[in-house]
């Protein structure tokens, strides 16, 4: 446990070594915010509307995209990529480490300060919308933070099997980066899924990717939803045991195949 969080905190002391770009972030998701607060409030403003959604909760859902994003990325697939090919991973193999335990460490440490440098603009967009945070924090938010966190951990697995996939492939990226857009599209990340027609919503039921954005928003949110509380709780379970299953397995293969060449 000891050496997990110094992994952990190893992570965040990385990320807080360039501060100007800390700075720059802050900036960014600040810009993004309010840019997209402008887009959404002229579009009804304009008389139309997106689906069901009224104007203020399309809005909040858009800020906590935002929040999300800051917690759901995928860099550190292609960093296992890149410690696969140029033979850094080995340094773990002789280690009495698990890679994967510390890529969470690692991931995680990452999040935090991506988190921390995003609340300011969250802040700022629910200041200029007129919503304090009491309002997110109500009954819904304990029926939110299961599915937050079994879609953040089924998230880390889904990043780290697309890394350990390199394994057998020359190169991974371009299926990452395909891979990563279908996430985002089928997750709710780009739209929320109740504006897909009703047909694809059936679909997208059956795939395990609105766990990691649409659905716990929509519950935090005081949305309806594809799937009950309960039996969705546990239907989002069955896919993290089957992630992490997946990934034991293809890390198993992986290793035995693995020849430890380098740059």
């Amino acid at each position: 446990m000891s050496s997990i969080l110094r992994f952990y905190l190893i992570s965040i002391q990385d990320a807080l070594i360039y501060r100007w770009n800390i700075f720059f972030a802050i900036i960014g998701y600040s810009l993004s915010a309010m840019i997209g607060i402008h887009i959404v409030q002229r579009v009804y403003e304009s008389g139309h509307q997106l689906g069901s959604y009224a104007e203020q909760p399309l809005l909040m859902y858009f800020l906590l995209v935002l929040a999300m994003d800051s917690l759901l990325y995928f860099g550190d697939a292609w960093n296992i990529v890149e410690e696969i090919h140029s033979g850094k991973i080995t340094n773990f193999l002789v280690k009495p480490v698990s890679y994967y335990h510390a890529r969470v460490a690692m991931y995680l440490g990452k999040a935090s300060v991506r988190f921390i440098t995003m609340i300011p603009a969250l802040l700022l967009g629910m200041w200029f919308l007129g919503i304090g945070i009491q309002q997110l924090v109500g009954l819904h938010f304990w029926a939110f933070v299961p599915y937050f966190l079994i879609g953040l951990s089924l998230h880390i697995c889904v990043i780290i099997i697309l890394g350990v996939l390199s394994f057998p492939l020359q190169r991974a990226s371009a299926g990452i980066f395909t891979f990563q857009t279908g996430i985002f599209l089928t997750g709710g990340k780009f739209i929320p899924l109740s504006l897909f027609p009703e047909w694809a919503q059936h679909i997208l039921t059956f795939l395990p990717f609105h766990f990691m954005t649409f659905t716990p928003l929509s519950i935090l949110l005081g949305q309806p939803t594809f799937l009950a509380y309960l039996p969705g709780v546990a239907i989002a379970l069955l896919w993290l045991v089957g992630a992490l299953i997946l990934l034991k397995l293809l890390w198993l293969r992986g290793i035995k195949t693995y020849e430890g060449f380098g740059q």
